[in-house]
């Protein structure tokens, strides 16, 4: 190879093997080369400037700005403005750097960013936000963004020499001025559009929102308190009208009263009991709601003639519209189906799969073979669980089983099942689901929604480990070492329920499967592994009545037993009713995961389990 000369570039040829192919450019290469800029040459390539004296540079004529207008997509690219004299071997291009001046690729970046700025703002500002309010904030910020964009131009035109020759940046600048004023068009008829969706659907489901939001006589945030009353003949539910689908707040059975305190700027609603239908009053079919707490009225009343909104295939919150443009009728189908119906007719035909005969088969449901056992398997996994080497580890023991004098039904208890670690995880998790007063199952209605009802034999607090708290390491860590214990697929299990006891508290004796289990594609529950995840200083222990067995609570230990007979796996055990005797001294924590014979987790996000949660 030649001895390179001063200033040349050190390149090395190309491998033989890679000679011919397509050069692999850079993406800000390829960027340029769409914009119709040609590469950049060789430094050899490059022409180079005579060498002058210091008389011929100070008569020179002032560098130009140019501006490359040939573009139609509004792309804007800065020509060479100055070359500066320098040794031959080191001729390079450099921007002429002079005060209060811009270059022409600057301020069209800035020009390109306001323009983006206004054009797509505006639009996810107002998908995510479809309110009258949040419309009002839009306009304001583009405003604010147009008046920006006029400051700039003023300021650019300022900088530009009047006497250039070639295209001037005023043009330029007029050019993106119009492509500015058609996207914040485009998003005026997006934005009308969607504002008239709301307000129709608002319309028909709440007159009352299109009235003039009354004002505080206080500022918001003041905390008051509210007296409130149900007058009506039937059970009702009051929710925080959190914007969304509201929080739960009470049960109000007929002439209860209580007092809450809230604050001035906030709103509640009321359903039926049980279910999330909401209730209305009067002549009209407009949802009932009470009015804003603005910090003159002391109490609120639910209507003696308050009563369940009529019909079948209707919208119950006046976000359902916004839901269901964000894809929610298909990512969480059964419970939009039911709250959303009209709104997701039009997306997977909800008026037609509120009937859970429709949409709950398991033919439909495509989980006709997520059988989890068949005759003889649960003595196997049982014989399994209790011999097998790798379960050593967590010192298993037999309390009941078929081959014992008396014939019983599996009962095994495992004393080191859970690490800390585990333990505290779960505890976790149950905080952030947040612990509610227990409930059990009521009746079922015709769209296959079941009734919540205060339960009068369990006085504990529970949390259902769903959503954030599924998706912890040690939860699912948890999980995955119960799959592996049971030999059953995650599928079939339900979400963590997290328990608490406190002192005095109970749960009478029950049994964890239930005929109407038959009737659901998810089946019975088959297996119970019952978690404890604290000590008990007295009580809390979980007693058999018909096996006379006691087991106390012991931080880290499993409790696992079957709901059904070995021999016909969709058949309830009768003998497996169990209690959770009451808390005397101390704090109880525990949590079940049950186990179906069948897929539960698809049949639920389908609402085929009677949960819409």
């Amino acid at each position: 190879r030649q001895p390179l000369r001063h200033g040349e570039r050190t390149r090395a040829p190309r491998p033989r093997a890679l000679q011919g192919r397509r050069v692999r450019r850079s993406a800000r290469a390829k960027r340029f080369l769409r914009a119709g800029v040609p590469p950049r040459p060789a430094l050899s390539e490059l022409p180079h400037a005579p060498a002058r004296s210091p008389d011929e540079v100070q008569s020179a004529e002032p560098p130009r700005r140019m501006v490359d207008s040939t573009s139609t997509t509004g792309t804007c690219r800065a020509t060479p403005v100055k070359r500066r004299t320098l040794p031959q071997s080191h001729t390079r291009l450099m921007e002429t750097k002079k005060p209060k001046k811009m270059a022409s690729r600057g301020a069209c970046t800035m020009l390109a960013l306001i323009a983006a700025l206004m054009a797509i703002g505006g639009g996810v500002f107002l998908h995510l936000n479809p309110t009258g309010e949040h419309i009002d904030q839009l306009n304001a910020m583009r405003e604010t963004l147009t008046a920006s964009f006029m400051e700039l131009k003023e300021t650019l035109q300022e900088m530009t020499n009047p006497n250039d020759t070639a295209t001037s940046i005023s043009d330029v600048l007029d050019a993106a001025e119009e492509e500015v004023v058609e996207a914040v068009a485009a998003e005026e008829v997006t934005e009308e559009a969607s504002e008239e969706a709301i307000e129709r659907r608002t319309e028909e489901q709440e007159p009352a929102a299109l009235e003039e939001k009354p004002k505080p006589n206080r500022p918001y945030g003041t905390q008051v308190d509210i007296g409130v009353k149900n007058e009506a003949r039937i059970r009702a539910d009051l929710y925080f009208d959190d914007g969304r689908f509201g929080s739960f707040i009470r049960t109000l059975n007929p002439g209860e009263s209580f007092s809450i305190g809230t604050y001035v700027g906030h709103r509640f609603f009321w359903t039926s009991h049980g279910v999330r239908n909401q209730l209305v009053a009067g002549e009209g079919e407009g949802i009932l709601q009470e009015p804003l707490i603005t910090g003159d009225i002391d109490a609120f009343t639910l209507p003696s003639d308050a009563r369940p909104r009529e019909g079948r295939c209707l919208d119950r919150y006046k976000v359902c519209a916004a839901e269901a443009a964000r894809n929610g009728c298909h990512t969480n189908p059964g419970w939009m189906t039911v709250n959303c119906c009209e709104s997701c007719d039009p997306h997977i035909g909800a008026s037609e799969l509120l009937d859970p005969n429709v949409r709950c088969g398991r033919e439909q449901l495509g989980t006709q073979e997520s059988l989890a056992w068949g005759p003889g398997d649960l003595n196997r996994m049982f014989e399994r669980i209790v011999s097998a080497p790798e379960f050593q580890q967590y010192e298993p023991k037999v309390l009941s089983h078929p081959g014992d004098e008396n014939s019983g039904p599996w009962v095994v208890t495992l004393d080191n099942f859970l690490t800390d670690a585990e333990v505290d995880g779960l505890i976790k998790g149950g905080e952030m689901a947040g612990f509610e007063r227990s409930t059990d199952q009521g009746r079922v209605n015709s769209i296959g929604e079941m009734e919540k009802v205060q339960s009068r034999s369990r006085t504990s607090s529970n949390a259902w480990c769903n959503g954030a708290c599924e998706k912890l390491p040690l939860v699912q860590q948890v999980s995955a070492k119960i799959e592996h214990l049971t030999g059953v697929r995650k599928g079939n299990y339900e979400s963590f329920q997290i328990l608490s006891y406190d002192a005095d508290q109970f749960y009478k004796a029950h049994h964890d499967a239930s005929a109407r289990d038959h009737r659901t594609p998810a089946g019975p529950r088959i297996l119970t592994v019952f978690l404890y995840l604290s000590d008990v200083d007295e009580g809390g222990h979980t007693a058999f009545t018909k096996l006379g067995l006691s087991v106390p609570p012991k931080k880290g230990k499993a409790l696992i037993w079957p709901s059904v007979l070995d021999a016909d796996p969709a058949k309830i055990d009768h003998r497996m009713f169990h209690e959770a005797q009451p808390v005397v001294a101390g704090h109880k924590i525990a949590a079940n995961h049950w186990i179906h014979l069948y897929d539960f987790v698809k049949p639920n996000l389908w609402g085929c389990t009677g949960s819409f949660s």
